[in-house]
Parts: C-alpha cells; structure tokens; sequence
C-alpha cells in the first residue's frame, strides 16, 4: 500500500492510493473502520481498518470530506424556517370518489330453500350514491421535500403522514434572530432576568447598607430601622 502523487501535484505532496480512496468512501459510508477495509479488498480487515485511520493522509482526506458534506449555519436555519412554513396540505391530494349502494335481494319464503346461485337467481341492484373525499399521500411533494417528513406509518385507515414540529422550528429560528427575551417572576413582579455577577454585587451592596443601618441602630437611637435598599435585586 503505497502513496502516490498525482499528475501536477506539487513537489513533495502525497496524494491518497487508489485503494485508500476507495477506503475513505467505504468509511464514509458505513463509518467502520473494518467494514470499510473489508469492502475495499484488504486481506486483514480488522488489522488494516484501524491502521489506515492511523494513517494522516487518510484520516486527513476523511476529515475533508466531513467538514465538506456538514451542514452549515446557513443551511440549518434554511431547514428551520422549511418546517416552521411547511403546510401539510403540500403532501396531501384530495380526490373525490363516486360511491355507489347495493340493494339486497327480497326473498319470499317459499323461496328460502331455493338455490340463490342458479341461472334465475335475482342480481343485487346497484345504484349510483353521492361522492365522498378521499385523502392520498403525494408522494411526488414527498420525493421532493422527504426532509420535511418525520415519519409514514401504515394504519388500519391508511398511510399516516407525520411533519417535524413546526412550532419548535419557529422557536428555533425566532432564538436565533434574538426575538425573544427570557424573564422570570419574582414575588409577583416580572423583571428580566440579570447577569449573575449583576446580582452578586446587587446582594453584596444591599448587605453592606443592612450592616450600615444595624450599627446605626447600636449608636443612635430611633436609628434601628433599616432604610429601604436603593438596589433591588430586580432593579
């Protein structure tokens, strides 16, 4: 197992083999080390698997094509803003369907023992009834769009259709573009929420007045009351 250079490469650059290409789409695909030697025709698999993930051009030529094929932040919010304006109704054909009644057939009684299958049994009689709608799965929109499905189940009623949730996209997307702001209730008032070290020297000014009016107090009398603290903890 040799490395090559291909045509017009530079002086000294080492370009994957033939084989370790080969291998690096194995391991791309089934993302085992032994498998992917396995497939690729090499006699040792379970040796020559983790030996080739050790070696830096394959695991270099790996990592490309990883960070090549992952999906960017532009394209991950594209998909979220897909599921947040996706319409089920895109998935969904309705047709409407004739429907028809079958009359049954009237016997007398003394017909009961007569063979109803023979040349001049009686046909049921058809009639023409009214439509009914009739939901289908387009499965050209699923083809095209599958991305935006989460799942299709086989029910006793039909192929069921299940979207990804579009109100969690519309959250994801609106945290993004920062539209909303997290607040929280203390004792009945609403206040947004504070950087944590904010509040500690919030908590350690309102102790140091606390302390100021309680040795106030020890001194001056009528001073023991605490002053109303300038820093609430919402303020």
């Amino acid at each position: 197992m040799s490395n090559f250079k291909g045509k017009g490469a530079p002086k000294g650059v080492q370009r994957l083999s033939y084989k370790q290409q080969m291998f690096v789409e194995a391991y791309l695909r089934t993302w085992s080390a032994t498998q992917a030697a396995r497939e690729t025709g090499y006699g040792t698999p379970h040796s020559a698997g983790p030996r080739l993930l050790k070696n830096l051009i394959v695991r270099e030529a790996i990592e490309k094509r990883i960070k090549e094929s992952a999906m960017g932040a532009d394209e991950v919010l594209a998909r979220l803003s897909e599921q947040a304006r996706i319409n089920i109704a895109e998935f969904v054909t309705v047709k409407m369907v004739p429907t028809s009644t079958i009359s049954p057939i009237k016997k007398d009684d003394e017909d009961e023992d007569e063979d109803d299958y023979g040349d001049d049994a009686e046909e049921p009689k058809i009639s023409a009834g009214g439509f009914v709608q009739v939901a289908e799965l387009n499965w050209d929109a699923i083809l095209a769009r599958g991305h935006l499905v989460k799942s299709i189940k086989n029910t006793k009623y039909g192929p069921a259709l299940e979207l990804h949730d579009g109100q969690v996209a519309l959250v994801q997307v609106g945290k993004f573009h920062k539209l909303f702001v997290e607040r929280q209730d203390i004792s009945g008032m609403v206040v947004h929420q504070s950087d944590p070290q904010d509040q500690k020297l919030r908590d350690e000014f309102n102790r140091s007045i606390s302390e100021l009016a309680k040795a106030l107090g020890e001194i001056l009398p009528g001073a023991g009351a605490e002053p109303h603290s300038p820093m609430g903890s919402g303020q």
